[in-house]
């Protein structure tokens, strides 16, 4: 039950909203540092496991000559299930020190490509506002996820309306390509 006496008719609440998402929110202006966050917690998220890359390479070489050994004893001993633990073990080893490599190879980042895919994204939710206001409402439905808005009298304006929008920029579908050590968005069943 709201305290206040206050009446806005539903139109007004969305044309003040929907002037305010184009106008101050899904701006290139706007979007751009957003951008360039979501990209700085990629990079760290890659990157900021820490660890010695090479001290990582120098364990993966004697690895290799551990699980060289232990195949060579396994084949003159007899697979004896010591050996096969420890066979196992190593493996194991290996593949996990193989992933953190991995992970921290250096990645390119097509910042203006992310960032102009972004843009896209807002200007065709600005679309959506200028269509038809059931369009507008889906799309500010999603941009809530769930939350309420809230209006308040505000007496310079009439009303003011609060609320907090997620605007996703996760990259959904994206994979690391081998040769150029980039990320690369990829269109569903695509392999290269």
């Amino acid at each position: 039950m709201c305290a206040s006496k206050l009446y806005v008719k539903r139109a007004e609440i969305e044309a003040r909203v929907f002037d305010a998402l184009r106008s101050r929110v899904l701006t290139p202006d706007t979007i751009a540092p957003a951008v360039e966050r979501a990209l700085a917690k990629l990079v760290e998220r890659r990157h900021g496991r820490g660890g010695d890359v090479e001290a990582e390479r120098k364990r993966l070489r004697e690895l290799e000559t551990e699980i060289g050994n232990a195949t060579q004893l396994a084949i003159k001993a007899g697979n004896i299930e010591a050996v096969a633990r420890a066979l196992r073990e190593l493996e194991a080893e290996r593949v996990e020190i193989q992933r953190r490599v991995e992970a921290s190879r250096p990645i390119v980042i097509d910042v203006e490509g992310i960032r102009a895919r972004v843009e896209r994204y807002a200007s065709d939710l600005t679309s959506a506002f200028n269509r038809a206001p059931d369009a507008g409402r889906s799309v500010l439905e999603r941009l809530l996820a769930g939350r309420r808005i809230a209006v308040h009298e505000d007496a310079r304006l009439g009303f003011r309306v609060e609320g907090v929008f997620d605007l996703s920029l996760k990259m959904t579908s994206a994979r690391f390509l081998e040769e150029t050590g980039r990320l690369v968005p990829v269109v569903a069943g695509g392999r290269f």
